[in-house]
């Protein structure tokens, strides 16, 4: 299983949520999203929902994204739990 830990960090805006999954998981990471990816969470769940092969993605650090952007984060977990749903080979986890 491939396992990838996105740190959330000093994430405070959608804008930055966006870039911190676009480095870990675009061409300059583990290349699973395409170039054309829209950087919102409907494009994001297309992309994990073609994965095919086994993968864990681990969001760590969500307490200052929680404070900031509560919000958009509830979506975020939304999104998660729509592709865990959906696609038995991909898992979305927070800590």
């Amino acid at each position: 299983m491939r396992e990838i830990t996105i740190s959330l960090s000093h994430v405070y805006l959608r804008k930055e949520f966006h870039e911190a999954v676009w480095k870990a998981l675009g061409p300059e990471g583990e290349n699973l999203l395409p170039d054309y990816y829209g950087k919102n969470l409907d494009a994001l769940a297309d992309a994990l929902d073609e994965v095919s092969e086994p993968l864990q993605i681990t969001f760590t650090e969500v307490g200052e994204a929680e404070f900031w952007m509560k919000p958009y984060l509830q979506r975020v977990y939304r999104m998660a739990a729509h592709v865990n749903h959906e696609n038995p080979s991909v898992k979305i986890l927070f800590k």
